[in-house]
């Protein structure tokens, strides 16, 4: 900023001195210059004055009855009010170590009288453009973090919506490839079971009506695993149509436009796909209630349900780590409480676990990026500021409650929308 462009025209100036006719010469200097002045004869009334009105800079009187002009300066600096006012002190004192002990106090420059017009401009001019400076560095410090924190907001974006967007592709994908060659052994697993009962009968019809009952049952027990395998065969192929169903719900190629989906369905089919993971960490409890449908951006909101059931099985997984590490004699049953349901004109989901809990500095770090409690390598540090990032788009809020040990509950809430 040049220096010419500052306009002081306004600038508030508090003038304490207990001598009138100094009053008047520097209130008619400084009003020339187009600045607003406060008057106070003493340094009580200063106290008084100085955090109501706020001035950019303070002329402050040394030597005046009462309270004087140190004792004033030095309780000016303890108010965090008025703290960062400048003061600069007007004095007849020209000795050395009374200009030394005024900087002491918290002064920033020192005016001698007899009061010289120019030297007053000077030094106020110079003092209320150093005020201006740092108060337009401060504006634009905030508006370098805003600006920051919308890029970061955006680029957090950016990274879901190119991860979202591969994921889907990479999904559609897999689910061709893998259905086409699974539904041939789900049929052929049909054909073999018809096959096999087929041979059955037809080895029965061969022994005759007059075959011993000691045969026909060694038959059956011959036949018994085959029925056996067959049935796992297509117990198998049925649970791999059922998680490309999940992957598929999960990862939803169109979820760059909003649509009406029963939220219940997202969350079940998001916790298929984690639990497998975390069989031997927890168990999971769906309780969601009826008609739970929502206009949203289904497959972002997937991405919120899976970051918070991960954590929420990595916090028991660390809570278990750690009874292990101190010999505990019982290691806690881990617990996923996933919950769904309406309430008056929002959708509220919970997720809920008894894992290890946070303490007060994790839970206010919580939705910074890049910020984790994970070891190098198992966490970016993005899911939840992501998370929280999708679930502001939606209008809704996330929220936690933990307590250190015990456990921590996600609160998800989102507004209904036509």
């Amino acid at each position: 900023m040049n220096h010419d462009d500052i306009d002081l025209t306004g600038s508030k100036v508090l003038v304490v001195d207990d001598t009138p006719a100094n009053m008047d010469v520097l209130r008619g200097i400084l009003e020339e210059q187009g600045y607003r002045i406060f008057a106070a004869p003493s340094g009580e009334v200063a106290l008084k004055i100085a955090p109501r009105t706020l001035p950019d800079i303070i002329l402050l009187d040394v030597m005046m009855p009462g309270i004087d002009g140190l004792e004033t300066c030095r309780m000016l600096k303890k108010d965090p009010v008025t703290k960062d006012i400048p003061i600069i002190f007007v004095s007849a004192k020209t000795d050395i170590q009374d200009i030394i002990d005024g900087f002491k106090v918290g002064a920033v420059d020192y005016i001698n009288k007899p009061i010289r017009r120019e030297e007053v401009l000077v030094r106020v001019h110079t003092h209320l453009e150093i005020v201006a400076l740092f108060k337009a560095q401060e504006k634009l410090s905030q508006v370098l973090a805003q600006k920051n924190a919308e890029l970061i907001e955006t680029q957090q974006q950016l990274v879901q919506s190119e991860k979202m967007a591969s994921l889907g592709t990479l999904t559609a994908g897999v689910a061709h490839e893998i259905n086409n060659p699974n539904n041939f052994v789900n049929v052929s697993a049909q054909n073999l079971a018809f096959d096999v009962k087929q041979l059955n009968k037809f080895i029965v019809a061969l022994a005759g009506d007059k075959a011993d009952e000691v045969v026909l049952a060694s038959f059956r027990e011959q036949f018994t695993p085959l029925y056996r395998h067959v049935s796992t065969i297509k117990e198998g192929s049925d649970r791999i149509k059922n998680i490309v169903q999940d992957l598929r719900a999960f990862s939803q190629l169109d979820s760059f436009s909003k649509k009406i989906v029963d939220v219940g369905e997202c969350l079940q089919s998001t916790v298929n796909l984690v639990k497998t993971n975390f069989l031997k960490v927890a168990v999971f409890d769906c309780r969601f209630g009826t008609d739970i449908s929502l206009f949203c951006y289904p497959a972002q909101l997937n991405q919120v349900f899976i970051n918070l059931i991960i954590n929420a099985c990595d916090a028991i997984r660390l809570k278990q780590q750690q009874q292990l590490l101190a010999k505990e004699s019982e290691i806690v049953l881990g617990k996923v409480i996933i919950s769904c349901n309406k309430k008056e004109n929002n959708m509220i989901i919970t997720v809920t676990d008894n894992g290890c809990g946070m303490d007060e500095i994790t839970k206010n770090k919580l939705y910074e990026p890049f910020y984790t409690t994970k070891d190098v390598g198992e966490g970016s540090g993005l899911g939840l500021s992501i998370s929280y990032g999708i679930v502001q788009k939606h209008n809704g809020e996330l929220k936690v409650e933990s307590v250190l040990g015990e456990g921590s509950c996600f609160t998800l809430t989102l507004p209904f929308e036509e």
